[in-house]
């Protein structure tokens, strides 16, 4: 009898154990794809025929955090109110840090605008079983031009603004955030401009204190409004969106060669760019660097974003009035950060809620 109950208990301890084991082979299979939502970005191309603008379809950039297996893919599904508008299936080459090529349907064409449901899917090369990576928000909208053409379709990025991320490359740090430029606005706000920061309070001497504002042009939003009326004439008006890539004078490796600063104070940093021409205040943001550097964001520990290697969300603040970089400002559409990613922690919600309004959403007549 004693033997028997020893049997079953250990055969309730393995089975328990396989269960066990199960449920972390699939967790690990799972974890192997997730989306980088830092590098997200949905980009809208204007299908025309004959002159006439027929609907858009998504042009999206897409990265896997991670490995995953060959013959993986994305599935896209585009919708409104429940309806799906678009679907397309794109295969990933099977490696670490994978970027989606080429993942549209030009044959696909949507009319709808507004807000739309953008919805990303996993699909397991090994398994073949599909999985939901995200689910997005994007803000559909189109250009009025009057001439010379038809309107082009966009996808707007007002809230976008209100967040941005630390990122190291080659040891060197860049703030990276999208803006709403105006035109040739380093003649005013300057073309060097400075970086301050405090350590726990305490102002700290930055040996270098450049920045240098770099375009990212594969996220860019852009579009032509354009009127005409017998009263005003001809008048064009451009509104852009812009991903900075702005290199720090901060770098995480033991020594610079470029005179950069070495993170190697631990604590809170506190930092803010000032134009060199206007001396205007452009941003404020504060991270923290730890005993292996920098330390993620709250939202990040809590699972709300996923970031790549070695990309941190900042706390960031933009000015109740703007700088001479901006020509709009707004909160979006849809809220949140990342295509209407809420945030969940008490430093992430300031940032949603904080957003100023600056300028006009629209150019005037839209």
């Amino acid at each position: 009898m004693i033997i028997e109950r020893l049997k079953l208990a250990a055969t309730k301890s393995l089975t328990v154990f396989s269960l066990a084991l199960m449920l972390a082979l699939c967790s690990t299979a799972e974890a192997r794809a997730v989306l980088d939502d830092g590098y997200t970005f949905f980009g809208a191309d204007t299908v025309m025929s004959s002159g006439v603008a027929k609907g858009w379809y998504p042009k999206p950039l897409l990265k896997v955090i991670g490995d995953v297996p060959k013959r993986s893919a994305f599935r896209l599904s585009v919708g409104k109110g429940g309806k799906e508008l678009y679907g397309h299936r794109c295969e990933l080459a099977g490696r670490s840090g994978v970027e989606a090529q080429a993942c549209y349907d030009r044959t696909k064409i949507i009319s709808q605008t507004g807000v739309l449901d953008f919805d990303v899917y996993f699909i397991d090369g090994d398994t073949g079983s599909e999985s939901l990576l995200r689910k997005y928000k994007i803000d559909v909208q189109m250009a009025k031009r009057f001439k010379p053409g038809p309107g082009l379709y966009f996808i707007a990025r007002h809230g976008e603004g209100g967040a941005a991320m630390i990122t190291e490359k080659l040891n060197v740090l860049y703030l990276q955030t999208t803006v709403s430029p105006k035109e040739n606005f380093g003649q005013v706000f300057g073309y060097t401009p400075y970086l301050r920061c405090s350590v726990n309070g305490a102002p700290i001497n930055l040996a270098k204190s450049d920045t240098s504002f770099r375009q990212d042009n594969d996220r860019t939003v852009s579009a032509e409004f354009s009127e005409s009326t017998k009263s005003t004439g001809f008048q064009k008006e451009y509104l852009r969106f812009q991903f900075f890539n702005i290199q720090l004078p901060l770098t995480v490796g033991e020594k610079s060669g470029y005179g950069l600063n070495v993170l190697t104070k631990p604590g809170k940093w506190d930092c803010s760019i000032t134009g060199d021409k206007d001396r205007s205040l452009f941003r404020k943001f504060s991270f923290v660097v730890g005993a292996q550097g920098l330390m993620p964001h709250a939202e990040q520990t809590a699972g709300t974003i996923n970031l790549a290697d070695k990309t941190v969300l900042v706390n960031y603040e933009i000015p109740k009035s703007g700088s001479s970089v901006d020509a709009r400002i707004a909160p979006g559409a849809v809220p949140g950060f990342f295509y209407g990613i809420r945030m969940s922690t008490v430093e992430g919600k300031a940032m949603e809620l904080a957003i100023p309004t600056v300028g006009d959403r629209y150019p005037v007549g839209y």
